[in-house]
C-alpha cells in the first residue's frame, strides 16, 4: 500500500529526516517506523507522539 504525506509539519520533517540520515535509512524506513510505539521518536515531538497516537 502507498501513501502520499502532504502538509507535513516542520518538525515532524527535521525530526524524520534526522533519524534516516542518523541511521542509514531511507526516508520511508524513518516514517514508518515513527508510527510504531518502540521507536523512541515519538516522543521526540508533539506532533509525531500525535500522529503515532492516532495510527494505534
Amino acid at each position: 500500500m502507498q501513501y502520499t504525506l502532504r502538509n507535513v509539519p516542520e518538525e515532524v520533517d527535521r525530526a524524520l529526516r534526522a533519524r534516516a540520515r542518523r541511521e542509514v535509512r531511507s526516508l520511508n524506513e524513518a516514517a514508518l517506523e515513527a508510527g510504531t510505539p518502540s521507536s523512541g521518536l515519538s516522543r521526540c515531538c508533539s506532533s509525531i507522539r500525535r500522529m503515532a497516537e492516532w495510527i494505534t
